[in-house]
Order: C-alpha cells, then structure tokens, then sequence
C-alpha cells in the first residue's frame, strides 16, 4: 500500500511541507514537464470532478508550491 501523505522538503529554507496523493500526482506530473491544462485534464479523467473545480485547485496548488520555492 502506498502511503496517503508525502513530505516536500525545501532547501532553500528548510521546512517540510505535506501533501496528500493528488498533491503527489500533480507534482510528478511538473516534473514531467506537464502543462497545468493537462494536469487538469488528467485529474477530471481520473477522478471524473467538475473541470473548473479541479481547475482552481490545482492553480492554487501550483501558486502554493511557487511561493515556497518548491517549483519555478
């Protein structure tokens, strides 16, 4: 079983961030270099939510990762 929760660290100030398993998703799919419309698109298929729903969850994840210097 994978685990519900992965922990972020960041380098830059040394605080562990959490995340749950969409968290996750979103974040390999950046590293996959993904599009924020394609990871939503890719959400809605897997998860079968409101688009625009989806939509603004994971602008604001992203926004949330950019300000911790999690991502650029």
């Amino acid at each position: 079983k994978r685990p519900d929760k992965l922990f972020v660290f960041s380098k830059k100030d040394g605080e562990l961030f959490e995340t749950n398993e969409i968290g996750e998703f979103i974040l390999d799919k950046i590293k996959q270099k993904a599009s924020e419309d394609e990871i939503v698109d890719l959400l809605q298929k897997e998860t079968g939510e409101d688009r625009t729903l989806i939509s603004e969850d994971v602008i604001e994840f992203i926004s949330q990762l950019k300000s911790k210097n999690l991502i650029r």
